[in-house]
């Protein structure tokens, strides 16, 4: 199948290289083939941390972005693998497992389990926040009342 083509910002020092930096196309990049997926976290005082999967990819519509990843390494913590093999959720397509749309809720589009342990599309609060899951948030790091100030999600093809 064939996508087109794009433009997609590239990494080439972070790990080996090799890395595309987030875009809104991840599916149409990782459905050709075998990808790692790598999250850089910087926190608001600058300390910094990762997370990456050296397994990755996401099924097509017909099987609702279905979330395939494994294989954690890093330092941050593992806030993914919980929604494993889990589908895609919007405000207008509820493919979560609980009652209650948490796109909806939680005003992001993700895979949720029946909460959520990361949350990279939040709104962008940068620190400490008094409400729950509303920034760009990773619970095994900094909790769910944190919002990171910056966010870069990579891939690349296995090697």
């Amino acid at each position: 199948m064939t996508t087109g083509s794009f433009y997609v910002y590239c990494d080439m020092d972070t790990d080996g290289g090799g890395w595309t930096i987030r875009n809104d196309r991840i599916y149409a990049l990782t459905n050709q083939g075998n990808y790692s997926i790598r999250f850089d976290l910087k926190d608001k005082e600058g300390n910094k941390s990762f997370a990456s999967y050296r397994e990755f990819w996401i099924e097509n519509e017909d099987h609702l972005y279905r979330l395939h990843v494994s294989n954690y390494s890093g330092d941050a913590g593992d806030s993914i693998s919980g929604h494993n093999q889990f589908r895609f959720t919007t405000k207008d397509k509820h493919n979560d497992i609980d009652y209650s749309n948490y796109a909806q809720a939680f005003k992001e589009a993700g895979w949720y389990k029946h909460c959520h342990s990361s949350k990279l599309n939040g709104f962008y609060l940068n620190g400490e926040q008094e409400s729950y899951a509303d920034g760009l948030q990773w619970s095994e790091w900094k909790g769910q009342k944190y919002s990171f100030p910056d966010v870069d999600i990579k891939t690349r093809p296995l090697y």
